[in-house]
């Protein structure tokens, strides 16, 4: 997700369409989305696009299912959601949550700047914001770049970063080193149930920026199932 992204509730896409058989297919695609069911969410919010094609927010959404599948496609989906936005009067949010998407690829470096600045005076602040880079990096199919960003950081969440960004690449054996030093340096201060939870969390991530849904089904109830990440519970902070 990026950075400071609020939900979109399904029903906010009645003041962007008046169109009810679209805003129809709009909540049916959000709410396939939200089950990581992505063929039948694209195929709603196309066609939802089909029967209003001004429908901005549509477009938005379809963008969203596309960062981590196919970089281009994404990238003419947010632009045709920013044309949209630009000219039609829609609500403050949604034009916010548009422009946010198209500019992604400055904020990552705006990210590490900020994470850099901030170092010498809150490092915890600082491992935040490398954190968000990071995930910017990721949803923009940037593995190389997540990668060489986390052999910069300091975080103590480090080895986990360049663990997720080393199987997306395919380096499953630096993946594994990696994960290993993640346990080595948590499992003191966790236990190692936690530490082996975090490190089964970031498989699963990097299967999610992968593109590879039916891993992160199958997968996520090891991360999970036992009610491990409390609904309240920030991570990698």
């Amino acid at each position: 997700m990026a950075p400071d992204e609020a939900t979109l509730q399904p029903n906010a896409g009645a003041s962007l369409t008046a169109n009810i058989d679209a805003l129809r297919a709009y909540e049916e695609g959000v709410g396939y989305s939200t089950r990581l069911l992505n063929e039948q969410a694209e195929a709603a919010f196309r066609r939802a696009i089909e029967l209003d094609p001004q429908f901005a927010m549509a477009h938005y959404q379809l963008a969203k299912l596309f960062f981590y599948r196919d970089v281009p496609v994404q990238r003419q989906e947010i632009a045709r959601a920013a044309e949209l936005a630009a000219r039609l009067p829609l609500p403050r949010q949604q034009k916010l949550l548009i422009e946010a998407r198209g500019r992604l690829d400055k904020a990552a470096a705006r990210y590490e700047e900020a994470a850099r600045l901030s170092a010498k005076l809150d490092k915890r602040r600082s491992f935040v914001l490398e954190g968000k880079a990071m995930e910017i990096y990721l949803e923009q199919e940037q593995p190389e770049q997540a990668l060489a960003l986390a052999r910069r950081m300091r975080s103590p969440w480090a080895p986990g970063f360049r663990g997720i960004a080393n199987l997306i690449l395919k380096n499953d054996a630096a993946a594994e080193r990696e994960f290993s030093s993640l346990r080595t340096s948590l499992a003191p201060v966790v236990g190692d149930y936690a530490a082996s939870k975090f490190i089964t969390l970031d498989r699963v991530l990097a299967a999610l920026y992968a593109g590879h849904w039916q891993q992160v089904v199958a997968e996520w109830p090891q991360v999970d199932g036992e009610g491990f990440l409390a609904p309240d519970c920030t991570l990698k902070q």
